[in-house]
């Protein structure tokens, strides 16, 4: 799960000192699940990818550019007449979730200041963009989410907004080293396991991490641990949310040495794979995301054609031998 709680906190840091007062320019939809949006600011001008594909779902700046269809779908053009022109003032990610808020001042109408909010849910395959109004009333969305599809919530024009349920999880910045120490048991549970329990967006990579740092290994459970080592696990995890309140990152991406396979990447330097992996490191978060999903998807699609080209040379192989 590369798009976790904490890349988002990072992410969203990012977006919001670099986007608040930006006008909105263009807005693009090139694929049924994904928008670009093109934003001029006093200090240069920035393309926003927003994707609510259930294989990977994400919010980033990009520097490349997507080819469009020709004739605009209909969301695009919804999303052109509420928003084009508007000005951009909040940024915000709720709590720890996977979900991202953009506020936008535009006029209506009647000339009067009117306020949106596109939101992206960025849930796997419940993912969605959904523009909605002040009220939180859901002018559309990308996805129409009905009773045939959730009997718990659904996204329809003319609904109210809600977030999806929580899981009961708790704020990771809102504890302190013996708190959080606290909540870890001596049990056959995985700390890392523990921690994804309690803590809102720890994702199992984070929370490996975490433990790794405190004690060399990612697999300890509960019941392996001293006193010593779970006052070691609560100050790493402790310190990692510290510097995440202070918007200290450190944005990387992990290959394996041998293979050159993508692993994954994250906010912060990952160091559990030891000399397995080969990690590169970036200036920001968003720089981060988009190298790593360009790499994956030119991996997937050399996949794709490798499979059609295998398929291809099989069938005229097997044409012959008839």
């Amino acid at each position: 799960m590369a798009f976790d709680g904490i890349v988002i906190h990072a992410l969203t840091d990012e977006l919001n000192k670099m986007l608040c007062g930006g006008k909105i320019d263009k807005i693009h939809q090139p694929e049924r699940s994904t928008l670009t949006v093109n934003i001029r600011t006093k200090n240069g001008g920035y393309k926003l990818l927003l994707c609510a594909n259930p294989s990977c779902a994400r919010v980033h700046l990009m520097s490349n550019s997507m080819e469009n269809p020709s004739a605009p779908p209909m969301f695009c053009m919804l999303l052109r007449k509420h928003l084009s022109g508007g000005k951009i003032t909040l940024v915000e990610q709720p709590d720890f979730e996977r979900i991202i808020y953009i506020h936008i001042e535009n006029y209506d109408e009647m000339g009067y200041i009117s306020e949106k909010i596109l939101i992206c849910e960025l849930m796997g395959k419940y993912s969605n963009i959904i523009l909605v109004n002040k009220d939180y009333k859901i002018i559309d969305s990308i996805f129409h989410v009905d009773f045939t599809v959730s009997s718990v919530r659904q996204i329809l024009p003319g609904l109210i907004y809600t977030e999806p349920p929580g899981q009961g999880k708790k704020n990771p910045l809102d504890f302190g080293k013996q708190e959080i120490k606290d909540m870890l048991a001596k049990n056959d549970v995985p700390l890392f396991k523990q921690l994804m329990d309690s803590f809102m967006g720890i994702s199992p990579l984070m929370a490996r991490e975490t433990v790794y740092r405190a004690l060399g290994r990612t697999d300890a459970c509960g019941s392996e641990v001293t006193d010593e080592q779970f006052d070691r696990t609560g100050y790493i995890f402790y310190t990692l949310m510290q510097n995440i309140s202070a918007g200290d990152y450190s944005p990387c991406a992990a290959f394996d040495k041998t293979t050159k396979k993508l692993l994954d990447f994250n906010a912060f330097t990952i160091e559990q794979y030891e000399n397995l992996a080969e990690v590169k490191s970036f200036d920001t978060v968003n720089e981060a995301a988009e190298f790593f999903y360009l790499k994956k998807s030119s991996m997937q699609n050399m996949k794709q054609k490798s499979a059609d080209l295998m398929k291809f040379v099989n069938n005229n192989i097997e044409r012959c031998l008839k």
